[in-house]
């Protein structure tokens, strides 16, 4: 009797706390009281030490010690073990009502930014990017990885690439994945990659051409063969990776939309002028030739990056552009199979030039939502399916800017709410894939209201001729190795 009581008196009133610290930036709180006032007083070392201000939306510098059940970020220069003597438990308080979490995702090495993701409602999301390497130095250090998540955000699986930044990813009906970007981090050519659902490699596939450079993507047709566009190079290949056609457009392809068949959809962007540029949308037949396609553009200067294709098959286009006023306006076209205007709309960020929309989608009772950045903050819109405004929502994230060439940023509207994805750049060190889920009203994860207006916009419709020439590429077998690769998540409560 008096050996129990003993244990329980040493449990409760002087115990010790053991952290297994990494290499890195590690999140820890106290759960009890320590033997000192300041944290030299209870570490062995004096790291940098960060926690999270409420009130300034920020990370402060630690002074003393953190206050009972607070995060405390820690830098620590190589993996350690950290044992803490502690006089008492914290005083028991009530539970905390949390409304959301935000997270971010650790990955070692840390990423150099989000390039791409796939989103599959069933089973998870997969993301791309490149990993920097054990010498930051040089770039062939670098190589391309992904990492799968389950639907509530959390690793389960990453691998490394011994090949160079992956730019698109998307899912086959198998249940494996197709891969492409580059080859290497220094030699160039285009790599193509098949995987199997755990991430296993089927085949890889590299080819070369003057003629094929710029952004890359792809979609899979309904007789299970896949089309691939880089710039304006337009190629078929199936599913063992062999080129079925290939050929060479007059403008740049910005996105593809498969069918059930072996057709497809295609949006090209015309070269910039003055004036901005046109958007283009192609209905593709199997071999790749235009047979109806039209021209959309505006009197201002807007670029057209965006496309995407909504469940009751309307196409929609995205256009962004400023004027000499801070504002940014950004244009959503609405546009039915038969290629003519249902709508068009102007949406204007009031008072901020720094704002992109980078990501579109469509939520479970078919509004439209669009997604990127105000500012460093993540910014979500929501439209009805006649283009007027529900919502719109920013969110303390800290993002990358969109200025920057890493950045990136990613939407999937589920059933459940809407999952957001971006890079973020903690405390101007490494980057980090900062993740979050919001209801499907944009509503918790420390949300406000922006400054969104929806008007009318003007834009003119016109016939286009899409032209192209044969494209002679051949590609050959690729040595690809395929690596195991740490992951972890970072949880943050706000």
């Amino acid at each position: 009797m008096k050996k129990i009581l003993l244990l329980f008196a040493v449990s409760l009133f002087a115990f010790d706390v053991t952290y297994e610290l990494n290499n890195g930036w590690n999140m820890i709180s106290l759960p009890c009281i320590p033997e000192g006032e300041n944290l030299s007083d209870i570490l062995p070392f004096v790291p940098p030490a960060y926690s999270y201000n409420p009130e300034t939306m920020g990370y402060t510098a630690l002074e003393g010690l953190p206050e009972p059940t607070e995060g405390l970020w820690l830098l620590v220069d190589g993996d350690t073990t950290v044992t803490i003597g502690c006089t008492t438990h914290w005083p028991s308080e009530p539970e905390p009502v949390v409304v959301d979490t935000n997270y971010f995702l650790a990955v070692r090495p840390p990423i150099a930014g989000l390039s791409a993701l796939f989103c599959a409602t069933d089973s998870g999301f997969l993301m791309a990017s490149l990993f920097s390497g054990p010498d930051t130095s040089t770039a062939s250090s670098d190589n391309g990885g992904i990492v799968y998540m389950n639907t509530n955000g959390v690793p389960v699986w990453g691998k490394r690439l011994s090949t160079g930044r992956i730019d698109e990813l998307i899912g086959l009906s198998d249940g494996g994945f197709f891969i492409a970007g580059e080859a290497s981090g220094t030699s160039g050519g285009t790599c193509i990659m098949r995987l199997d659902r755990d991430g296993g490699l089927v085949w890889a596939k590299t080819f070369a051409s003057s003629t094929v450079s710029g952004g890359l993507t792809a979609c899979q047709l309904g007789d299970g063969g896949i089309i691939l566009a880089q710039g304006t190079f337009l190629m078929k290949i199936d599913l063992s990776g062999d080129i079925v056609w290939s050929k060479n457009m007059t403008n740049e392809i910005m996105a593809l939309e498969g069918k059930s068949d072996d057709t497809f959809f295609a949006s090209f962007v015309s070269a910039s002028t003055t004036s901005g540029s046109a958007a283009i949308i192609a209905d593709m037949n199997s071999v790749g030739t235009a047979m109806l396609s039209r021209n959309y553009y505006s009197d201002e200067y807007i670029d057209f990056n965006l496309f995407a294709v909504g469940p009751d098959s309307t196409f929609y286009v995205i256009g962004q552009g400023g004027s000499t006023t801070l504002d940014v306006s950004i244009i959503l076209l609405a546009v039915n199979p038969a290629m003519t205007i249902n709508w068009s709309r102007a949406i204007v960020i009031e008072d901020i030039w720094d704002a992109a929309i980078e990501d579109i989608d469509f939520d479970s009772e078919g509004n439209i939502v669009l997604a990127g950045s105000r500012e460093t903050d993540p910014l979500l819109i929501s439209l009805d399916a006649e283009g007027e405004l529900l919502w719109a929502q920013t969110y303390i994230g800290e993002l990358i800017g969109p200025d920057d060439p890493e950045s990136a940023f990613f939407l999937h509207a589920g059933e459940e709410g809407l999952n957001v994805f971006g890079t973020k750049r903690y405390c101007s060190m490494d980057n980090y894939a900062l993740s979050f889920k919001t209801e499907s009203d944009g509503t918790n994860c420390l949300s406000m209201e922006a400054d969104v207006v929806v008007e009318d916009a003007v834009l003119g419709l016109s016939s286009e001729s899409i032209s192209s020439t044969p494209e002679t590429i051949t590609t050959s077998d690729l040595d690809v190795t395929i690596t195991d690769m740490e992951v972890g998540r970072i949880d943050f409560c706000r």
